[in-house]
């Protein structure tokens, strides 16, 4: 018995684990040079998509509290991505099970969603990105054609997400370091220009130019609480110095 199988099927078989490799090779050297969450997701969800045929793919990325996050989505149409039923849908059981979910007819799917049915999606695979054992997010590439996700193809997202999870966990962790250190940044600085300022208003307007400056926001507000009821203002203009009066004068 041939060790290789038939040498009519070799071609192709050595075509498509070259093709495999090459995706994997491609976003472990992007996987270096990006510290960009996002951009690493939509690099994956492209090669995820592409190497497997399939007709779109999400990237989805748990917080602590395991709400989701889409990192990436090229699907050539909106999906609800939001405020979606817990354990309902491919994320949904993903995010429950932490295993891959295989599902050849999604229109029957007990876990679908009526609008997905709608879409025209037929078949769909998830994926679970994890990093020693712990669930980060998972991989979703969606088929319109019945049964389409056989296990050679499971196998190539599977070791593609062995990929793309560790290096996307590398470049949440460096965001956060890097908001960290604005924050600390413009904290120290706040304090920094603030010393010696005991006018109200002074220190509001060096408090707002630095919260300005840290996470995205259009502006920055500070307001006043009054001690009595009533609507919310500005801090209090300061009191008008008063001169003192001129000293007496001594009659010689």
């Amino acid at each position: 018995m041939p060790l290789m199988g038939p040498a009519t099927s070799r071609p192709d078989a050595v075509a498509v684990q070259a093709r495999i490799f090459e995706a994997l090779q491609e976003v472990a050297l992007a996987a270096g040079g990006v510290l960009d969450p996002g951009a690493l997701a939509r690099l994956a969800t492209g090669r995820a998509r592409d190497r497997v045929g399939g007709w779109s793919a999400t990237l989805v990325w748990f917080d602590v509290e395991n709400s989701v996050q889409v990192l990436a989505d090229n699907h050539p149409s909106v999906f609800p991505s939001v405020d979606l039923e817990p354990g309902r849908g491919m994320t949904g059981q993903v995010l429950l099970t932490g295993e891959i979910q295989v599902v050849d007819d999604y229109a029957a799917w007990e876990h679908a969603f009526d609008w997905a049915v709608a879409g025209g999606i037929r078949s769909m695979v998830g994926i679970p990105l994890k990093v020693q054992d712990r669930r980060l997010g998972c991989l979703l590439v969606r088929s319109a054609e019945i049964g389409y996700f056989k296990p050679e193809l499971v196998e190539v997202l599977v070791l593609l997400a062995s990929v793309v999870a560790p290096a996307i966990q590398a470049a949440s962790l460096s965001t956060e370091r890097e908001q960290q250190a604005r924050l600390f940044k413009a904290l120290h600085e706040l304090a920094v220009a603030a010393s010696g300022l005991l006018e109200p208003r002074a220190l509001a307007r060096v408090a707002v130019e630095r919260c300005r400056e840290l996470p995205p926001g259009d502006g920055t507000v500070l307001l006043h609480f009054h001690r009595h009821p009533g609507p919310l203002g500005p801090p209090p203009e300061p009191p008008t110095p008063v001169a003192p009066p001129p000293p007496a004068r001594r009659r010689a």
